[in-house]
């Protein structure tokens, strides 16, 4: 999707700060955010970071890897990103709020890593960890929950996702960056 059709999306999105931050020309980082989008019954923050945009509109990525994060709660997604910045400036972060919302990402873009948190509305981090499985195999896939059932873990190593708990660290966070290696 371009640029311009998110901004179309919704009614909620600023209109005028977007076509201000549009004339001044794509950036390396914040080509504007926080993005919204129609994915959703109410429209959530879906912030992408170090885009740019070709002159037609459309939206490419940095040439680093991609980090997607899904999580449906805020703190936990801003946690994450800081901690995975302090440790390696150098990723592209993407962020989705919910399972569509990272499906809508994913169709413009491959991540080489998707943090999926178990416990989102609409779908499960399971069930999105099986469409992403079949949109783009390479991605390395990672549960970061607080829910530590047996069942869930179990489910999690048939799918090849590999499970960590929550709460979110700096250790934690290095051990999932590992999986980039």
């Amino acid at each position: 999707m371009t640029a311009n059709g998110i901004h179309r999306t919704c009614p909620a999105f600023p209109r005028k700060i977007f076509k201000n931050r549009m004339k001044r020309g794509p950036r390396k980082a914040r080509m504007h955010a926080p993005f919204v989008h129609k994915f959703t019954k109410v429209c959530k923050m879906l912030a992408v970071t170090r885009a740019t945009k070709y002159p037609n509109g459309t939206l490419i990525m940095s040439s680093s890897a991609k980090v997607l994060l899904v999580d449906d709660s805020r703190a936990s997604r801003m946690l994450c990103c800081s901690v995975i910045r302090s440790l390696r400036p150098g990723l592209a972060l993407l962020e989705a709020g919910d399972g569509e919302a990272a499906l809508a990402l994913l169709a413009d873009v491959s991540p080489a890593l998707a943090v999926l948190d178990m416990n989102m509305p609409g779908m499960s981090g399971l069930d999105l960890a099986e469409k992403i499985r079949v949109l783009h195999p390479e991605t390395k896939l990672v549960l970061l929950t607080a829910n530590v059932q047996e069942a869930i873990k179990q489910r999690a190593a048939g799918l090849g996702v590999h499970f960590f708990r929550k709460p979110i660290s700096e250790a934690v966070i290095s051990d999932i960056l590992e999986l980039l290696d």
